[in-house]
């Protein structure tokens, strides 16, 4: 049957829970608003007790709204929000929740998205201002997050559908190279 785990944001108000994403260990996590701390990320076993807020990224109560999950080696990446550093990768990991990069530095936004996990690296699309929006290869840590390159040096390619095939050892994905 269908029943409640458990009541995130008690009464009427509800706790919007969104990109219910499946870890190792029979847990998922996904984004939620207690009414507190805003949109923040949290993790559940399916049950009341085993239902928690992993970190509040964003202090206060305009959450960090994460989202894009992607796991490679062991290791948790999405996107989140963060007045200091705006909207860039971040990972979960035993040792808990950090940042990996902030691809557009300052208050500015590098906008991971399509996060898509090939061996224990992650591919995405990340925006900065010099370059636009292109692919980026990250390996959980800030020298090991760059580009892969610059395919539309214009006004950025925009890549989106990220597939590794194996067989053939490459990476394909959708992008605008201008023509």
């Amino acid at each position: 049957g269908t029943a409640l785990v458990t009541d995130i944001f008690p009464g009427a108000a509800s706790s919007s829970p969104y990109e219910l994403f499946q870890i190792p260990g029979g847990r998922a996590v996904f984004s939620a608003n207690d009414g507190l701390l805003g949109i923040e990320l949290w993790v559940s076993d399916g049950t009341p007790g085993g239902t928690a807020l992993v970190e509040d990224i964003n202090p206060g109560a305009s959450g960090s709204w994460p989202g894009q999950f992607a796991l490679a080696g062991g290791v948790l990446y999405f996107r989140a929000l963060n007045a200091t550093s705006g909207t860039e990768l971040w990972r979960w990991t035993i040792g808990g929740v950090s940042q990996v990069a902030d691809i557009e530095p300052g208050p500015g936004s590098g906008s991971p998205s399509g996060l898509y996990a090939v061996g224990s690296n992650i591919v995405f699309s990340g925006c900065t201002t010099a370059d636009g929006c292109e692919p980026w290869v990250s390996d959980g840590t800030a020298p090991g997050t760059v580009p892969l390159a610059d395919i539309h040096p214009a006004d950025g390619s925009y890549p989106y559908n990220f597939l590794w095939h194996p067989g053939l050892a490459r990476l394909f994905f959708n992008a605008d190279d201008g023509v």
